[in-house]
């Protein structure tokens, strides 16, 4: 290639990646099995999964014990209990509700606002503020969950974790229903 051939290449490039279209929650309306999220998640549910920098190096492993109970009107408190490779654990309690056909709205008191999720299909698709230091926004961090329930009843959890617009670390976890 000629040196003056490369801004056009650069040029075409960019045009192109700016065509490209994002992965969206109704992209998975057909897939199956169908996945209710707050049904998914009421009872005993424990996970397995990996904390990994932003280039894909595995950082730390962790498990979850979570108890989902059913609330009168429909809704769901699910209590995650976390413990880390380091011996670290730390409890997170959440209460979902769902807002329309495929939208739900969660809370947390670790949790800046709403978490806004929608499902489709065999996808729930979730996005939320995480506040690492309750109390000091600048420690917050953006969390999008991308939730794909398998054929097997396993769930598959894939975390971007993002900081002003840049991905500081990705999550990949495995649920699993227990009687």
């Amino acid at each position: 290639m000629r040196p003056g051939h490369l801004p056009a290449v650069l040029s075409l490039c960019a045009m192109l990646a700016g065509c490209a279209r994002e992965m969206q929650p109704q992209d998975f309306a057909t897939a199956k099995p169908a996945l209710d999220p707050l049904a998914f998640f009421s009872g005993h549910i424990v996970s397995s999964g990996m904390v990994e920098t932003a280039s894909g190096a595995p950082d730390e492993a962790f498990t979850t014990d979570m108890t989902g109970t059913r609330l009168p009107d429909g809704g769901l408190s699910l209590k995650q209990d976390f413990s880390f490779a380091d011996g670290t654990r730390s409890t997170r309690v959440w209460t979902y509700r769902q807002t329309g056909d495929h939208s739900f709205e969660g809370t947390a008191a670790d949790v800046s606002g709403p978490a806004r999720g929608e499902a489709y299909g065999n996808l729930f698709h979730e996005t939320y503020t995480l506040e690492l230091d309750p109390g000091n926004a600048l420690k917050n961090v953006a969390m999008e969950q991308w939730m794909y329930l398998e054929d097997d009843g396993t769930m598959v959890n894939r975390v971007t974790i993002r900081k002003l617009s840049l991905t500081v670390a990705m999550i990949t976890e495995y649920f699993r229903k227990t009687p």
